[in-house]
Protein backbone atom coordinates (compact mmCIF):
# COMPACT_ATOMS: atom_id res chain seq x y z
CA UNK A 1 0.00 0.00 0.00
CA UNK A 2 1.52 3.31 -1.08
CA UNK A 3 0.38 6.63 0.27
CA UNK A 4 -1.15 9.05 -2.20
CA UNK A 5 0.35 12.51 -2.69
CA UNK A 6 -2.30 14.05 -0.44
CA UNK A 7 -1.40 11.75 2.46
CA UNK A 8 2.38 12.02 2.22
CA UNK A 9 4.13 13.11 5.38
CA UNK A 10 7.15 15.33 5.10
CA UNK A 11 9.75 15.23 7.86
CA UNK A 12 12.19 18.06 8.36
CA UNK A 13 15.12 17.88 10.71
CA UNK A 14 15.39 20.71 13.19
CA UNK A 15 18.42 22.90 12.63
CA UNK A 16 21.29 22.74 15.08
CA UNK A 17 21.01 25.27 17.93
CA UNK A 18 22.56 28.56 16.95
CA UNK A 19 24.64 30.70 19.30
CA UNK A 20 25.60 34.26 18.35
CA UNK A 21 27.70 36.70 20.31
CA UNK A 22 27.25 40.40 19.69
CA UNK A 23 29.36 43.17 21.13
CA UNK A 24 28.96 46.43 19.20
CA UNK A 25 31.97 47.94 20.98
CA UNK A 26 34.12 45.28 19.29
CA UNK A 27 32.06 44.33 16.21
CA UNK A 28 31.05 47.84 15.12
CA UNK A 29 33.80 49.88 16.75
CA UNK A 30 33.63 52.82 14.32
CA UNK A 31 29.97 53.60 14.92
CA UNK A 32 30.25 52.99 18.67
CA UNK A 33 33.33 55.22 18.90
CA UNK A 34 31.48 58.03 17.10
CA UNK A 35 28.53 57.72 19.49
CA UNK A 36 30.85 57.76 22.52
CA UNK A 37 32.73 60.80 21.17
CA UNK A 38 29.44 62.63 20.61
CA UNK A 39 28.36 61.75 24.17
CA UNK A 40 31.67 63.05 25.55
CA UNK A 41 31.36 66.23 23.47
CA UNK A 42 27.84 66.78 24.80
CA UNK A 43 29.07 66.37 28.39
CA UNK A 44 31.91 68.81 27.77
CA UNK A 45 29.52 71.32 26.18
CA UNK A 46 27.13 71.07 29.13
CA UNK A 47 30.03 71.52 31.58
CA UNK A 48 31.26 74.62 29.70
CA UNK A 49 27.84 76.22 29.40
CA UNK A 50 26.38 75.32 32.80
CA UNK A 51 27.61 73.56 35.92
CA UNK A 52 29.75 70.40 36.15
CA UNK A 53 26.95 68.61 38.03
CA UNK A 54 24.70 68.95 35.00
CA UNK A 55 27.51 67.54 32.86
CA UNK A 56 27.63 64.49 35.15
CA UNK A 57 23.86 64.17 34.80
CA UNK A 58 24.16 64.41 31.00
CA UNK A 59 26.88 61.73 31.09
CA UNK A 60 24.66 59.45 33.17
CA UNK A 61 21.84 59.88 30.63
CA UNK A 62 24.23 59.05 27.78
CA UNK A 63 25.43 55.90 29.55
CA UNK A 64 21.79 54.88 30.13
CA UNK A 65 21.14 55.28 26.40
CA UNK A 66 24.33 53.62 25.12
CA UNK A 67 24.87 50.80 27.65
CA UNK A 68 23.74 48.03 25.26
CA UNK A 69 26.58 48.93 22.90
CA UNK A 70 29.13 48.53 25.69
CA UNK A 71 28.12 45.10 27.02
CA UNK A 72 28.56 41.78 25.20
CA UNK A 73 25.32 39.91 24.46
CA UNK A 74 24.77 36.25 23.61
CA UNK A 75 21.78 35.08 21.58
CA UNK A 76 20.80 31.42 21.46
CA UNK A 77 18.21 30.04 19.06
CA UNK A 78 17.09 26.56 20.06
CA UNK A 79 13.98 24.44 19.76
CA UNK A 80 12.53 26.19 22.82
CA UNK A 81 12.92 29.71 21.43
CA UNK A 82 15.28 32.67 21.46
CA UNK A 83 17.35 33.36 24.56
CA UNK A 84 19.08 36.70 25.12
CA UNK A 85 21.85 36.63 27.74
CA UNK A 86 23.49 39.72 29.17
CA UNK A 87 23.53 39.91 32.95
CA UNK A 88 20.37 37.83 33.10
CA UNK A 89 18.44 35.75 30.60
CA UNK A 90 15.36 36.74 28.63
CA UNK A 91 13.56 33.92 26.84
CA UNK A 92 11.08 34.39 24.00
CA UNK A 93 9.53 31.03 23.04
CA UNK A 94 8.78 30.49 19.35
CA UNK A 95 5.08 30.12 20.18
CA UNK A 96 4.99 33.66 21.63
CA UNK A 97 6.56 35.40 18.62
CA UNK A 98 3.73 37.30 16.98
CA UNK A 99 5.66 39.52 14.58
CA UNK A 100 9.03 39.40 12.82
CA UNK A 101 10.65 42.47 11.32
CA UNK A 102 13.71 41.80 9.16
CA UNK A 103 16.05 44.71 8.52
CA UNK A 104 19.44 45.37 6.96
CA UNK A 105 21.44 44.55 10.09
CA UNK A 106 19.22 42.10 11.96
CA UNK A 107 15.78 40.88 12.91
CA UNK A 108 13.35 42.14 15.56
CA UNK A 109 11.20 39.46 17.18
CA UNK A 110 8.10 40.83 18.89
CA UNK A 111 5.74 38.99 21.25
CA UNK A 112 2.77 41.16 20.19
CA UNK A 113 1.63 42.47 16.85
CA UNK A 114 0.69 46.03 17.92
CA UNK A 115 2.92 48.63 16.30
CA UNK A 116 3.97 51.18 18.88
CA UNK A 117 7.34 52.35 20.20
CA UNK A 118 6.65 50.71 23.57
CA UNK A 119 5.94 47.35 21.93
CA UNK A 120 9.42 47.30 20.41
CA UNK A 121 10.95 47.44 23.88
CA UNK A 122 9.38 44.05 24.67
CA UNK A 123 11.00 42.33 21.72
CA UNK A 124 14.42 40.85 21.06
CA UNK A 125 16.64 42.30 18.35
CA UNK A 126 19.08 39.75 16.93
CA UNK A 127 21.84 41.26 14.76
CA UNK A 128 22.76 39.23 11.68
CA UNK A 129 26.49 39.47 12.16
CA UNK A 130 28.09 36.86 9.91
CA UNK A 131 25.22 34.40 10.47
CA UNK A 132 22.38 35.92 8.46
CA UNK A 133 21.62 32.72 6.53
CA UNK A 134 21.68 30.59 9.70
CA UNK A 135 19.36 32.99 11.55
CA UNK A 136 16.98 33.11 8.58
CA UNK A 137 17.00 29.31 8.41
CA UNK A 138 16.03 29.11 12.10
CA UNK A 139 13.24 31.65 11.61
CA UNK A 140 12.00 29.85 8.53
CA UNK A 141 11.99 26.48 10.29
CA UNK A 142 10.28 27.57 13.51
CA UNK A 143 8.07 30.38 12.21
CA UNK A 144 7.65 29.63 8.50
CA UNK A 145 4.44 27.63 8.82
CA UNK A 146 2.58 30.28 10.80
CA UNK A 147 0.88 33.45 9.67
CA UNK A 148 3.50 36.01 10.45
CA UNK A 149 4.18 39.50 9.17
CA UNK A 150 7.64 40.46 8.05
CA UNK A 151 9.35 43.60 6.99
CA UNK A 152 12.20 43.86 4.60
CA UNK A 153 14.93 46.45 4.61
CA UNK A 154 12.58 48.60 2.56
CA UNK A 155 9.83 50.71 4.05
CA UNK A 156 6.83 48.55 3.12
CA UNK A 157 5.20 46.04 5.42
CA UNK A 158 4.43 42.63 4.00
CA UNK A 159 0.87 41.42 3.97
CA UNK A 160 -0.48 39.50 6.93
CA UNK A 161 0.14 35.82 6.49
CA UNK A 162 3.39 36.08 4.58
CA UNK A 163 6.19 33.77 5.55
CA UNK A 164 9.54 34.69 7.05
CA UNK A 165 11.81 35.66 4.14
CA UNK A 166 14.54 33.19 3.36
CA UNK A 167 18.14 34.12 2.74
CA UNK A 168 17.50 33.88 -1.02
CA UNK A 169 14.25 35.84 -0.86
CA UNK A 170 13.80 39.02 -2.85
CA UNK A 171 13.37 40.90 0.46
CA UNK A 172 16.91 40.02 1.46
CA UNK A 173 19.19 43.06 1.27
CA UNK A 174 22.11 40.88 0.15
CA UNK A 175 20.35 39.33 -2.82
CA UNK A 176 22.39 40.09 -5.92
CA UNK A 177 20.09 38.66 -8.56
Amino acid sequence: MTPSDGNAIEFRLAPEPLRLRSWPLRDDFGQTAILLLLAAALCWLVAEQTHWRLAVLAGAVQVAVLWRRLVPTTFEMTASGVVLRRWSSKVLPWSRIAYVECGRRGVLLLPVRADSPWTRLRGIYVPWGKSEEAVRAMLSFYLGGRSNGTESSGSHRAARGSAVPSAKSSTSPRNTS
